[in-house]
């Protein structure tokens, strides 16, 4: 974990400087773990721990401050004339182009203290013997993150008219990039498990999952940018991977047919032969419905949101799609204001995977099989949309342009057993 950042030089040991001292260990990252079981019945049995996790943020966080002036420093300006440009490929930064612009650098800087992500976790559960080899398990599992790393954008003006940079607090620097780490989350999940062990040739296992998953946005380094840059609030919503419900099924059966067939022929063509398949159902992400532009014009676009004035649905998948979104359910805010839309309220399509295979044993020898395997991927070919475009206002707007699964995939193999 790392507790303070310091921009010092450690002057400490032979020959002088070492260099930036940019963090300092910590020995207080103790993660204990505490768990139980006890079996009431023969058939009832009771579970349930708790655990303390960490997780040190990646080092890229640091990297980072090498994009700082001096050391790489990249202004960006735009010629408009186009039948008389004064940007060339002989003369690429004109003086002409840096009329009335004095070129304000973005910076990027760490907040302190910087401690490693933590996540409190506890669980438990019910489980009940069935009939033979088989039960059924009801679970709960809950978790608290925290100290998880996000983008505060601390020198942003305020919402208003004027130009962005003079309203900036420090009108000097442009974009202040803070990453910090002081966002949290939380997961709550039930989990439904049907279990049938080996039983007459057949294996079985069925889990259902409801969960919700909230947050303040993705990871720093994930593109997290806040609405508000003084109201992180505003943007505590569904996570992005928020997956309501899902729904995963997995069985084998070895085909009891022809194995003891007296016919040899009968017995190695029609014997053998075993059934497997994996089906998968959920709902689908979550869509965050955004605004072009800066209509809050404080000098940051792509996470501003429109207002709501109605319930809103999206009904997106086979079927539809195109205007998927109820768009008259949104409207633009007013100008030098955020929109009150909150994050990912709408839910995009959602997953239909069936997985099939067809093995065939050859016993060669007491301890040597060949086996042949046909499986098919996706099998009914069902296509995996994608969420559609929600960028309120644009003529995309509530349209699925593409899939997210790949199409029906069969392969054929052999494999020797020994």
């Amino acid at each position: 974990g790392v507790a303070t950042l310091l921009n010092s030089t450690d002057t400490a040991g032979i020959g002088g400087t070492k260099g930036f001292v940019f963090a300092h260990p910590v020995h207080t990252d103790i993660a204990p773990r505490i768990g139980f079981a006890y079996r009431l019945t023969d058939k009832w049995v009771v579970r349930g721990g708790y655990g303390i996790y960490y997780d040190p943020n990646q080092m890229n966080s640091f990297t980072f401050l090498n994009t700082n002036p001096p050391y790489s420093n990249v202004y960006n300006y735009f010629n408009t004339n186009v039948t008389s440009p004064i940007v060339t490929l002989s003369n690429p930064t004109p003086a002409a182009a840096f009329a009335g612009f004095s070129p304000t650098p973005n910076w990027i800087t760490l907040g302190i203290p910087w401690f490693a992500g933590t996540m409190d976790q506890w669980s438990f559960d019910v489980e009940r013997a069935l009939w033979r080899n088989a039960g059924i398990d009801v679970q709960y599992l809950g978790n608290y993150s925290y100290h998880l790393d996000y983008n505060f954008y601390s020198n942003s003006p305020m919402p208003g008219p004027g130009a962005v940079q003079a309203r900036r607090p420090n009108p000097s620097l442009g974009s202040i990039r803070t990453i910090s780490n002081n966002e949290d989350g939380h997961y709550d999940a039930l989990n439904v498990v049907l279990t049938q062990h080996m039983n007459h040739g057949a294996t079985f296992l069925a889990a259902y999952t409801w969960s919700h998953c909230r947050d303040f946005g993705t990871d720093s380094n994930g593109g997290n940018q806040p609405m508000d840059p003084y109201d992180i609030a505003l943007d505590y919503g569904n996570c992005n991977w928020d997956i309501r419900n899902r729904i995963v099924a997995q069985y084998s059966y070895a085909l009891p047919f022809f194995q003891r067939s007296s016919n040899v022929a009968e017995r190695y063509t029609l014997g053998g032969w075993q059934l497997n398949g994996v089906a998968a159902l959920q709902s689908g992400e979550p869509i965050n419905v955004l605004i072009a532009g800066d209509v809050a014009n404080i000098g940051q676009t792509g996470s501003q949101r429109p207002n709501l004035i109605a319930p809103a649905s999206a009904s997106c998948g086979s079927g539809h799609l195109t205007g998927c979104i109820t768009a008259a359910a949104f409207a633009e805010p007013a100008p030098y204001t955020f929109g009150d839309a909150g994050r990912n309220i709408l839910t995009g399509p959602g997953l239909a995977d069936f997985d099939f295979s067809l093995f065939k044993n050859f016993t060669m020898r007491e301890r040597a099989t060949l086996q042949f395997r046909a499986e098919f991927f996706n099998f009914f070919n069902t296509p995996q949309f994608s969420n559609p475009a929600a960028t309120f206002g644009t003529a995309s707007f509530g349209n699925v342009t593409s899939t997210v699964h790949d199409q029906r995939e069969i392969q054929f193999g052999l494999k020797f057993l020994f």
